[in-house]
């Protein structure tokens, strides 16, 4: 009798209002064809903006660097003895160096006859994770968290990557699966890896390789993939690593205020994720609703100069399976393949930020939502799914927000849309009054295998009716299952 009173309290609480969700502190849009912020509120309070600074984070790296080039990480090997060598890796800060990356260098210094190493030393820019989109376990129970995690700009530090590499069983697991998947790019790997230094160390990035030293490197993906990747399951590992080859925040800050004309009281830069990461709880990089959406006008413009578009860069809702704008909450108010945004969540600030598709053209939003705070007497634990509850229904008051500005605008157009033939294009385009500029294109289905929860959640989560247990679909269930 107690847990089905249970059930329909919280069945009851799980289909309350919106209105007891969050704040709106500040939504704004702005038409493509135009220069100026249309409707909203707070257009120019500066506010924690979370996640969504990966989208400053995009312009600021792709304003330095050509979408196309690539990262070189080197290696130099110097023989010190009889079939021993000693190796040192000059990093580039490639956030995606990871063991698969590791497995071609180690591939190429056994092909080189590197079989025994006497010493393994490697420079500050050099951020090897065994998987950059999963925890890292290092000895003493250290660990890293690549995409969730808020860790300082600068991390994984030397001593944690010299930790890792220190796991040569571990850095060889899944070579196979590397073999197999360099083969599809004619690229060949040894059959049999061995990879074991008898002593790693950092050393500084002013190292000097002897003359006697062979080279060699090994490239990393595209920087428009980092990118995408990056805002697809909003890593803040990678977003802190391309704001620090973007020039960190002293470059970040001159480009944004003295190349951009951005005003300083409307953005302040702290990091390239957003997240906290001082312990303080307040430090965030924030910015006004008007300067978001001109980052993202800025992003398109900066992309269609180098042959791209804005879905190359930021998640499409519906069409980029598995990302964080892909969550069942925005699938609810939005219709496949209509928006292209980034999502934001911290304590403080649940964000939404991107490019709407309408049949009247496209335009730009931003919306800054403060959750409520749970209340003092909830345990850990309960504190935690309630936040997680109250996330998920400030997303449902953006989303629902969002849907209505869209119908304002006659309806979603989806990207995918295709006309059947040229005179029924030219037809769609005299009865909306639109040129080919801006109109939505083919846009496929794209699936990526990692999610952040932090960023994802169900509207209709209910409140905690007790802390032994939680409705999830209908279903109670016990505490210690996560809610996904």
């Amino acid at each position: 009798m107690h847990l089905k009173s249970q059930f329909l309290v919280g069945l009851i609480l799980g289909l309350s209002s919106l209105s007891y969700a969050g704040t709106m502190k500040s939504y704004c849009f702005m038409n493509e064809n135009e220069m100026e912020v249309s409707g909203g509120k707070n257009v120019n309070a500066k506010l924690p903006i979370a996640s969504v600074s990966k989208v400053l984070t995009s312009l600021s790296v792709l304003s330095t660097m050509s979408a196309k080039a690539r990262l070189y990480t080197q290696f130099f090997v110097v023989p010190v003895a009889a079939g021993v060598y000693d190796v040192h890796i000059k990093g580039s800060r490639d956030p995606y160096f990871q063991r698969s990356s590791m497995h071609i260098l180690i591939s190429r210094l056994n092909e080189m006859g590197v079989l025994k190493i006497r010493m393994l030393t490697f420079d500050e820019n050099f951020k090897y994770l065994h998987n950059s989109n999963q925890i890292n376990t290092a000895a003493r129970g250290r660990y890293y968290n690549p995409v969730t995690g808020k860790a300082d700009i600068d991390a994984p530090s030397g001593d944690f990557v010299r930790l890792l590499l220190m796991q040569s069983r571990q850095i060889l697991v899944d070579y196979e699966k590397s073999k197999k998947e360099a083969a599809t790019h004619k690229i060949v790997l040894v059959e049999k890896p061995v990879f074991a230094p008898q002593k790693i160390e950092q050393v500084r990035s002013t190292y000097e390789a002897p003359a006697n030293a062979k080279k060699g490197f090994v490239s990393s993906m595209e920087l428009i993939d980092m990118v995408k990747y990056m805002n697809w399951n909003s890593n803040n590992h990678v977003a802190n690593s391309l704001f620090m080859i973007a020039g960190g925040k002293a470059k970040t800050d001159a480009l944004f205020y003295d190349n951009f004309k951005f005003d300083p009281m409307q953005i302040t830069f702290v990091n390239g994720s957003g997240q906290n990461a001082d312990g303080s709880g307040r430090n965030y990089t924030e910015a006004s609703c008007a300067a978001v959406v001109r980052a993202v006008k800025g992003l398109k413009k900066k992309l269609e100069k180098q042959n791209m578009k804005l879905q190359d860069a930021i998640a499409v809702g519906g069409g980029d399976i598995g990302s964080t704008i892909d969550a069942g909450v925005y699938r609810k108010y939005l219709a496949p393949k209509t928006v292209i945004a980034k999502t934001g969540t911290v304590g403080v600030a649940i964000t939404l930020a991107g490019m709407a598709s309408s049949k009247k053209g496209n335009f730009f939003f931003m919306f800054n939502v403060e959750p409520r705070q749970a209340p003092g007497r909830l345990r850990p634990r309960a504190a935690g799914r309630w936040r997680e509850n109250e996330a998920a229904r400030c997303r449902a008051m953006i989303g629902q927000k969002l849907a209505e500005r869209i119908d304002l605008m006659d309806a979603g157009h989806p990207l995918n849309y295709e006309l059947p033939d040229e005179a029924a294009r030219k037809m769609f385009y005299a009865g909306n009054k639109l040129s080919d500029r801006g109109l939505p294109f083919e846009y496929a289905n794209r699936r990526y295998d990692v999610i952040n929860f932090e960023d994802s959640g169900d509207e209709n989560a209910p409140e905690l009716v007790a802390e032994a247990t939680v409705l999830s679909e209908g279903k109670l269930i016990p505490p210690t299952t996560p809610l996904q």
